[in-house]
């Protein structure tokens, strides 16, 4: 399981801080599309849940 994977699962757990820290991580080791991706993603990702209220 690589890091983009397991910080997927923590995000799926609502362990958004331990996601959050993994979705760095990766993106220190890898800068690809996937880890830059899910790192904005996470950034965006608390906008939305205000918008769903």
């Amino acid at each position: 399981m690589n890091i983009n994977e397991k910080a997927i699962e923590m995000f799926e757990q609502n362990k958004y801080e331990e996601a959050m820290e993994l979705f760095q991580q990766a993106v220190h080791e890898s800068r690809d599309v996937q880890s830059l991706n899910n790192l904005a993603w996470m950034y965006f990702y608390p906008f939305r849940q205000e918008d769903s209220i």
